[in-house]
């Protein structure tokens, strides 16, 4: 089999040998931005094919053809393999056929503009990425470095930054470079409520770093206190339940969390800072709870929480199935939410109750079976003492109701 020759640019020409590579070749692939790269080869070997490198999907049947006849040149932006195509021509026509020339990536060359280090930075390219998965991840670092797209733009990110960070974004410093090593470079730095005001180039890489601590930073990633959490009227599932409830659960790394009944949403709010690619649905009728939901997110930055005004079972049609459900709270229509729940959950999936009613402890664990669930309950009694005054609180008890959907898998 031929070889493919992946140059990567990172200056306005190409070195001598780099040239002699290309010249050799029978088809060139480059975007249009350095076809003026590829005139001291044509000019010297005029019968060079050159073909565009996007859209990619169809570059890619192109190369396999040129490929069957000779050697292939790619040119491309920085380093190939950093968020590159290099992966994918590794990947589709083996690596072993492919010879790799490196150039200086954008994201290393606009740290070197700013004069940031970058080793303990992390790197994510925002291509086919959801707003909501990008708000969230840059929220759990100190130093991000994103390549945009034409949608999550700079302007775009940081305006979403400071829709779900509120008076957090005051902590954050964004630098943007623009068209790095043309005429037209362009270097800003500025705060996530200006730079959201702006407008930039497509071509850029954008820096966003957490100036100093915040409340978040401090807080833990478990062990929210109740009074750290705002709610009404000591409304709230208490910390020891909350914590054997959350056990119960057993939460994946990702998927889907329905938490039915949410009230002050002290459950979900957990869930987000442990488990931070989890996205979650905090299902609430009342409007005070929905309040407080909406104050705990902003406050605890939880942006993979959505909150869901309405009435369960009929505002769970328009979610995506769970891998995880608890019911916190079912106002009277437990048995609809179980079954509505139970058929939408995900084979090997768990849905909880709180059982904090007798008849929630004796309706929940039957109804649960009859939908094909494995049920089993744990009681949670728990005393409160202080020291040295010894005064004591006994809480009610609380019935854990745990229901496993049997998984397809043999």
């Amino acid at each position: 089999m031929n070889t493919i020759h992946l140059i990567g640019v990172d200056s306005p020409c190409l070195s001598a040998e780099r040239l002699a590579v290309l010249g050799a070749c029978g088809t060139l692939f480059a975007a249009d931005r350095f076809l003026g790269l590829l005139q001291p080869v044509l000019a010297v070997h005029p019968d060079i094919r050159i073909q565009p490198i996007s859209p990619v999907s169809e570059a890619l049947w192109r190369l396999e053809e040129a490929l069957a006849v000779s050697d292939v040149g790619v040119l491309v932006g920085g380093d190939p393999l950093f968020f590159g195509i290099g992966r994918t021509l590794c990947r589709k026509f083996g690596e072993e056929n492919l010879m790799i020339y490196p150039a200086v990536s954008s994201m290393q060359l606009a740290f070197a503009r700013f004069r940031i280090p970058w080793d303990d930075a992390c790197f994510i390219s925002v291509h086919g990425r959801g707003m909501d998965d990008l708000v969230h991840r840059i929220g759990n670092l100190a130093k991000v470095c994103l390549l945009t797209d034409v949608k999550n733009s700079p302007s775009a990110i940081a305006a979403s930054l400071v829709e779900n960070y509120g008076e957090r974004a005051k902590a954050y410093t964004v630098h943007v470079a623009e068209n790095l090593g043309r005429e037209n470079e362009r270097l800003t730095t500025s705060g996530l409520k200006e730079i959201a005001k702006s407008a930039f180039s497509t071509l850029n890489v954008m820096i966003i770093i957490r100036k100093k601590k915040t409340d978040q930073d401090i807080l833990p990633r478990f062990g929210l206190l109740e009074q750290e959490i705002i709610h009404s009227r000591g409304l709230i599932t208490k910390n020891e339940v909350r914590a054997a409830t959350l056990h119960s659960l057993r939460f994946p790394d990702t998927g889907v969390f329905w938490d039915i009944g949410a009230g002050s949403g002290s459950v979900s709010m957990e869930a987000a800072r442990m488990f931070p690619q989890l996205r979650i649905f905090a299902v609430e009728a009342k409007a005070e709870q929905i309040g407080n939901i909406l104050a705990n997110k902003q406050k605890f930055s939880a942006s993979t929480l959505k909150v869901i005004h309405g009435t369960a079972p009929e505002v769970l049609n328009n979610l995506p199935d769970p891998d995880r459900i608890f019911v916190g709270g079912s106002g009277g229509d437990l048995h609809d939410i179980l079954e509505k729940g139970s058929g939408r959950l995900k084979p090997g999936g768990i849905l909880v109750v709180n059982g904090v009613i007798d008849k929630t402890r004796l309706a929940a664990p039957e109804i649960m079976y009859r939908l094909g669930l494995t049920v089993s309950m744990a009681t949670v009694r728990v005393s409160r003492c202080s020291y040295p005054d010894n005064q004591s609180v006994e809480l009610n008890a609380i019935t854990i109701i745990s229901g496993h959907k049997p998984s397809t898998q043999a």
